[in-house]
This record gives structure tokens, sequence and C-alpha cells, in this order.
């Protein structure tokens, strides 16, 4: 148990519906998570493993291996090399920051895990919260422009802050800001 809450070794172990899979193990063993979650029929995944951009050829291969077994499987991804999910009004913190985000009506989503928790820590010295934070990582399924959709329809949400590094569907991002806005 990890504060009251039962844990399990194995996957195959769990007998009840999993709404979501945090992912925390080496980059060789996530394929191998991921279709054992597909026989479950667990239908999304936050991959928090990191260190796979400093592998460059490495990291190329398996995120698009990832990719490739989540459309597979069914299976929506977030990650690798992300942050989490904070959404304080839930107090949901799935992520790895040492920092809880504060309630407030401001949304951020971003690329980067190390900018995203220097965001988190200097918005907290000064009061600052979010409804929502997230980094994405190296968005190997979903990408910005997903999140900037949902974030629109959620009222408690009065701005988006984003931050990028790579704009893979320009197109669908323009659209997905102008849509916000």
């Amino acid at each position: 148990q990890v504060f009251g809450y039962r844990c399990y070794r194995y996957l195959r172990e769990i007998h009840e519906p999993i709404d979501l899979a945090i992912i925390c193990v080496p980059p060789v063993v996530i394929p191998r998570i991921l279709r054992q979650m597909g026989r479950l029929q667990i239908k999304s995944a936050l991959i928090l493993t990191g260190g796979l951009a400093r592998q460059l050829n490495y990291s190329a291969e398996l995120n698009r291996q990832i990719a490739s077994l989540g459309s597979e499987l069914g299976i929506r991804i977030m990650g690798p090399n992300c942050l989490g999910i904070l959404v304080p009004e839930h107090l949901m913190n799935a992520s790895y920051t040492h920092i809880e985000a504060l309630p407030g009506s401001a949304a951020y989503v971003g690329h980067s895990a190390a900018l995203g928790s220097a965001l988190l820590d200097w918005a907290g010295a000064r009061g600052i919260g979010f409804s929502h934070f997230l980094t994405l990582g190296s968005s190997t399924d979903i990408r910005i422009s997903d999140v900037v959709d949902y974030l629109a329809t959620d009222r408690r949400v009065k701005a988006i802050l984003v931050h990028l590094e790579k704009i893979r569907d320009a197109n669908r991002l323009l659209t997905a800001l102008r849509a916000a806005s």
C-alpha cells in the first residue's frame, strides 16, 4: 500500500476498471506494458519515463513504436518525457513534481517537463494558481492542440498558457487556438 491505496506488482493482478495507467518504468519496458494494458482494456496512459530525448536514435524509434502500439491498441498516450498532469480543484496530482499547483483559472500546457517544473515553482512562490497544469513531453500521441481543444470546453478555464518547442500539426493547432479564443 502507498498512502492507504492498494498497489499491485503486475497488471494481471488487477481485477477492477482502470481509468488511467501511470507508467514509470525503464524505456525498454514501455512496449510490453502497453501490450498488457491492451489486453486489460486500459485506454489511457501517462508515461512519466524520461531520458529518451538524450538517446536520439533510440528515442525516435521507441517513440514511433509507442505511438504505433497506442493506435493499434486504442490507448491514448501522454508522454513520454512529461511532467504529468495536475488538476488542483480535483486534488489530482499525477506527476513527479514535488510542488502542488495552487487552484486557479489559468491552464498551462507545454512540452518541457523541466520548464513546467520551473514555472510551477515560480507560480507557487507568487500565489499563482492553475485550473490544469500539464506537459506533454515527446507527444507521441496527444498533442497540444488536443489539450487546447479540451481546455476550451471547460468553463473554469479563463486563460490558456501554451509553451511550444515543436509544432507537428500547425493547422490543427491554429484551429484549436482560434476556437479557444
